[in-house]
């Protein structure tokens, strides 16, 4: 099945009230059970999956993919502004200190997954702290399929 069949049918799975929740650990369906009671993850992680995922979970309402300002910061660039030292955090730290080897974030996919899954831990200057927080809802290939759509638009 290609990426783009395997990303259509978890689309449409999900559409179809499955919950897109990550199993339980030790639960019947983490360990690859194709019972009806969570997600059947179908393919690897990609940037379609992840563009999907984020007009879906509503990231959209809120995150450009232009650039331009909304309730959040824009999308569009964000490694990049992260590594470049121009996201800064309202405790005064900024994203460039915390990503790099022996860091709290070896890479800036991990940082973005952090800031993606709990967005609150540190709220970036000129927006408010109203992210919802994903930890709970996203399995890991939705939350790398994110990363790699947020990265594929630096």
């Amino acid at each position: 099945m290609s990426v783009r069949a395997a990303a259509i049918a978890v689309v449409a799975l999900v559409a179809c009230g499955k919950s897109d929740k990550a199993p339980a650990p030790g639960s019947a369906h983490a360990q690859g059970s194709d019972e009806a009671t969570g997600p059947v993850e179908i393919g690897p992680a990609s940037s379609m999956l992840g563009e999907a995922l984020f007009v879906k979970k509503g990231c959209i309402s809120c995150h450009s993919i232009d650039g331009s300002a909304k309730i959040g910061p824009s999308i569009r660039g964000v490694a990049a502004r992260a590594l470049g030292g121009e996201t800064r955090f309202t405790d005064g730290t900024a994203a460039k200190d915390l990503i790099g080897a022996g860091k709290l974030f070896p890479e800036v996919g991990d940082y973005l997954a952090a800031q993606t899954l709990r967005p609150r831990e540190r709220v970036v200057v000129g927006y408010p702290p109203s992210a919802p927080a994903f930890d709970d809802i996203l399995t890991k290939r939705d939350m790398d399929s994110l990363v790699l759509y947020m990265q594929s638009l630096d």
